[in-house]
């Protein structure tokens, strides 16, 4: 879970760097303010469909109920007089009760959620037509103390947001709850037949989406000013977007709602980016969807390969090459450009572009040997490894982590892998030790002189030329032992 964080957190930072390259204004505080101040309810949202996502449902009626709650929420407040602190619970009631039909409906028919949600989204969108006369209804004064009210320079909603991200995380991954149902998404049947009975379980994922939703509508509604029954048409296609590409899956039992949260970060920087460097209508919906594809391939990908989980897909190694590549390409370029240019000029707009480009092309590389090393991991769990997963990545956080990471998490690996192919007498190569330890020796030299800022583009692409032909081995001599290991009686549970 952590490598998906890692993951997407260089693709946020990407993002942040292309636009900030290609945009003039993109890094100012109005930029972050807005994206600040529209993600919320987003983000709220997101929160709900995450867990019907992982419990392979769907929600398409997201955005209606968030129409109608917030429909409702207007005429608590202008026609009927009720002061906000009442006008807000039966607009959450609204939500509740969209959400509780939703869920009922599934449960009692066993129908698919994706055509009772469908029915809901026209349902609810009514409903938000009927109430209001199809009008929007100026609120003004009444919900303004929502998005007036800041602390510590952070919008209310944006702090409600996030104290939902973190409870929603804290269920999902920390209660019985929450592992009942990543259960349920990864096979309902055998949760069935081991004694617990689904249905209250995915009714009460459906009550939390629409209750969520209604949480939405509040806010969306405080940040408009008004009620409006024509608000969030598409709002749904956005929050699962937002969900996919955080790493969610659609065939359910994998998630995480601070994976969906860094997926709604993702599209709001997309948005906000492509509109400041005035690409139209067409071009952003374009990318967008191209990037919505990308995530739901990527999610197939992942539930195909998950089945076998002591493998190293050959074409992991295959990328890290052409990272390898490209990172050599940017890296030298950028070098030879600064070293042509005479002390006293400026560096030209082109070698600083190059230099980003080398320098998140080595973070994708350097995600790339962390998957591997995971992997890795994974094939030789026989319950005897002196390291682990958890304890390397672990390593990240630490002031000059590479030295640790080589030492004791990638060196350490070597140790242990090759006491897992001696003890369980598998005929296959073992890791070179040597190459391993004049790795380490050179990530010593290496940081030294980049410390020091001598030629730090150089030696980094030479410390990256070493650890290709390391990882390089290393995916051919676990996928080696897999082969040719009688796994069934060796390892227990792979």
């Amino acid at each position: 879970m952590l490598v998906d964080y890692l993951g997407m957190t260089a693709a946020l930072v990407l993002l942040l760097i292309i636009f900030g390259v290609t945009a003039q204004n993109f890094f100012t505080l109005t930029t972050f303010r807005t994206i600040a101040n529209q993600i919320p309810d987003t983000t709220v949202a997101a929160v709900g469909m995450t867990f019907v996502l992982i419990i392979a449902g769907i929600d398409l009626s997201v955005g209606s109920v968030l129409a109608f709650a917030g429909a409702v929420l207007g005429i608590a407040l202008v026609n009927w007089g009720l002061p906000l602190a009442l006008a807000v619970p039966v607009c959450l009631l609204v939500g509740l009760g969209c959400g509780a039909a939703n869920g009922f409906v599934i449960i009692r028919w066993r129908l698919p959620s994706f055509i009772v949600t469908l029915g809901m989204l026209e349902v609810a969108r009514g409903a938000a037509y009927l109430v209001t006369q199809s009008r929007t209804i100026y609120i003004g004064g009444p919900v303004e103390v929502i998005t007036g009210t800041a602390v510590l320079g952070l919008s209310l909603p944006f702090i409600i947001a996030i104290l939902i991200v973190a409870v929603g995380q804290l269920v999902l991954s920390r209660t019985v709850f929450g592992r009942y149902l990543i259960a349920i998404g990864t096979n309902e049947e055998a949760v069935r037949l081991s004694g617990i009975d689904p249905r209250p379980y995915k009714l009460a994922v459906f009550v939390l989406a629409g209750l969520l939703a209604a949480v939405a509508a509040v806010i969306q509604t405080a940040r408009m000013s008004s009620a409006n029954p024509n608000t969030a048409i598409g709002f749904e296609l956005q929050v699962i977007a937002a969900v996919v590409i955080g790493g969610t899956s659609l065939m359910g039992g994998r998630g995480s709602v601070v994976s969906s949260f860094f997926g709604v970060l993702i599209i709001a920087v997309l948005g906000a980016g492509l509109a400041q460097v005035g690409a139209q209508e067409y071009t952003k919906r374009l990318i967008t969807g191209s990037v919505i594809v990308a995530a739901v391939v990527l999610d197939q990908y992942r539930h195909r390969v998950h089945i076998i989980p002591v493998q190293i897909p050959a074409w992991w190694a295959r990328l890290l090459t052409v990272l390898f590549v490209l990172a050599s390409v940017f890296g030298l370029s950028a070098f030879v450009g600064a070293t042509l240019v005479a002390p006293e000029r400026s560096v030209p707009r082109a070698v600083v572009v190059l230099h980003l480009l080398f320098l998140a092309t080595a973070v994708v590389a350097a995600i790339m040997c962390i998957k591997i090393l995971r992997r890795a991991w994974a094939a030789i769990q026989d319950g005897h490894a002196r390291t682990t997963p958890n304890r390397a990545i672990g390593f990240l956080f630490v002031p000059l982590f590479n030295l640790y990471w080589v030492f004791v998490a990638l060196h350490g690996f070597a140790l242990d892998y090759n006491a897992f192919v001696t003890r369980h007498r598998i005929r296959a190569r073992q890791l070179s030790e040597v190459s391993f330890r004049a790795y380490c020796a050179f990530t010593v030299l290496a940081t030294g002189l980049a410390i020091v800022g001598f030629l730090p583009n150089l030696v980094v692409i030479v410390e990256f030329a070493l650890a290709l032909v390391i990882f390089r081995g290393l995916v051919v001599a676990v996928n080696e032992s897999h082969q040719h290991a009688p796994w069934e009686e060796n390892v227990p549970g792979s």
